[in-house]
C-alpha cells in the first residue's frame, strides 16, 4: 500500500475512526501496531501522515497531520468508454485510475454486447468500481479519483464532452496526430473508446460530425481494454513531454 486512500475530506480532523474493511485491512493483513506510522490521501489530492494511536476490537483510531497537496499539473482527462463485459470494463476502470483519469463515463454504443439489466445490477456494479478505484489509487499513489457516470446512450453521452475531442478507432481513415493534437492547450482532454467490434460506420459519422477528431490505433486490432490503456498512456505520456518535443 503506498498509502490508504479516503473518500472524504480529511482537513478538519485530527483524529478519525476506521471500521470495517479499512479496519480488517489495516490491522490483519498489514498487521499495522499501535505507534505505526503512513500515508494517506483524501478526495480533494491532500496528503497526510497518519499514526495508529489505539486498537479496538472492531475499528482503529489514526492521528491525522496534514501534509502537502497533490496538485495536478496536466489537464483533465476525461474516458468516454463504450460499456463492455463485467470484468474487461473492471480492467478499464482500474487502469484508467491508474493512469490519473478524472471521469469515466460508460457509453451504450450499436457494438455494446452487454446491456445493464437493472438498477441493482447497475447498483452492485458501482459498489465494485468504487472498490477497484479505491485499490487501484492506493497502489499507484494516484491523487485523482475518477468520478464514474451512469450509463448513457452515445448521443447524450457526447454532451459531457467540453474540451479537445479524440475518439480511437482501427481504421486508416482521415487521422491526425496526437502530437498535431495535443500540440494546443486544452482545458480538457476527452477520449472516446469503442466496443468489441469497433464503431459502426454511423457512430464514427456521428462523432465526426460532433467535432470528435479520429485518431488511429495503429495496425493491429486491439482489444478494447488493451485499446483503453494504450490510448491513455500515449496521451499521458505526450503531455508529460510536452514541452520537450514542442522545442524539437
Amino acid at each position: 500500500m503506498k498509502h490508504l486512500y479516503f473518500p472524504f475530506v480529511c482537513t478538519d480532523k485530527k483524529e478519525i475512526i476506521l471500521k470495517g474493511p479499512d479496519f480488517h485491512y489495516l490491522t490483519h493483513v498489514l498487521r499495522f501496531k499501535k505507534g505505526t506510522s503512513f500515508r494517506g490521501i483524501d478526495v480533494t489530492g491532500q496528503r497526510y501522515l497518519l499514526q495508529v494511536k489505539s486498537i479496538m476490537n472492531d475499528s482503529v483510531l489514526l492521528a491525522v497531520e496534514m501534509g502537502e497537496r497533490v496538485l495536478e499539473e496536466l489537464p483533465p482527462i476525461v474516458l468516454f468508454q463504450a460499456f463492455t463485459k463485467g470484468k474487461v470494463m473492471d480492467r478499464i476502470i482500474r487502469q484508467a485510475t491508474e493512469t490519473g483519469v478524472s471521469r469515466i463515463i460508460p457509453v451504450m454504443t450499436d457494438h455494446t454486447i452487454v446491456q445493464p439489466t437493472s438498477g441493482k445490477s447497475i447498483e452492485n456494479r458501482f459498489q465494485r468500481w468504487g472498490r477497484i478505484i479505491k485499490g487501484a489509487l492506493q497502489q499507484s499513489d494516484g491523487a485523482i479519483l475518477p468520478h464514474v457516470s451512469p450509463p448513457l446512450d452515445i448521443q447524450e453521452a457526447i454532451k459531457l464532452a467540453g474540451g479537445l475531442k479524440l475518439f480511437f478507432h482501427q481504421e486508416k481513415k482521415e487521422n491526425r496526430t496526437l502530437h498535431e493534437c495535443l500540440d494546443h492547450n486544452s482545458s480538457e482532454i476527452d477520449i472516446f473508446i469503442g466496443p468489441e467490434g469497433g464503431f459502426s460506420d454511423s457512430e464514427y459519422n456521428f462523432l465526426k460530425k460532433s467535432g470528435f477528431i479520429p485518431i488511429n490505433l495503429g495496425d493491429t486490432v486491439l482489444r478494447v481494454d488493451t485499446a483503453a490503456i494504450f490510448a491513455l498512456a500515449a496521451i499521458k505520456i505526450l503531455l508529460l513531454e510536452k514541452e520537450k518535443w514542442r522545442k524539437v
